[in-house]
């Protein structure tokens, strides 16, 4: 066979493949990749109690019998859920805490802390005690 005819031959072949795959081509099915509360929190920009609150209403799936079964989620479904249920809306950020006005200082004496100016100077009364016993 001449170098032509291999690559004649090749194309043809290459028609033949190509033709075929059209034929028994699979349309596009939805992704199966599940996410969990973390992911779905960061994509939907909620936090993770949010996700565990309304886990019902994204759409959550538990995976496992056990006590604590995982949690997962379809990202596409959890998505329109959070978009459309009336009741999955996250909650309005929190405010930050206003900082607490100062005192003025005081020129007052503080009294002792439990005691410890009575126990650190010995007194008269102490001694004796001692000595009489």
């Amino acid at each position: 066979m001449s170098p032509e005819e291999v690559d004649a031959l090749a194309a043809a072949v290459a028609e033949r493949v190509v033709e075929r795959l059209r034929d028994e081509a699979v349309p596009p099915s939805e992704p199966t990749a599940l996410l969990d509360a973390r992911a779905l929190a960061a994509r939907l920009g909620v936090s993770v109690s949010f996700v565990y609150a309304n886990s019902g209403k994204l759409g959550g799936v538990r995976l496992g019998n056990g006590p604590k079964p995982r949690l997962r989620f379809h990202l596409e479904r959890a998505v329109e859920a959070h978009a459309s249920a009336p009741g999955c809306t996250a909650p309005a950020a929190p405010q930050a805490a206003k900082p607490r006005p100062r005192r003025a200082a005081s020129s007052a004496a503080l009294l002792p802390i439990g005691g410890r100016a009575a126990r650190a100077t010995p007194t008269a009364n102490t001694e004796e005690t001692h000595d009489a016993a």
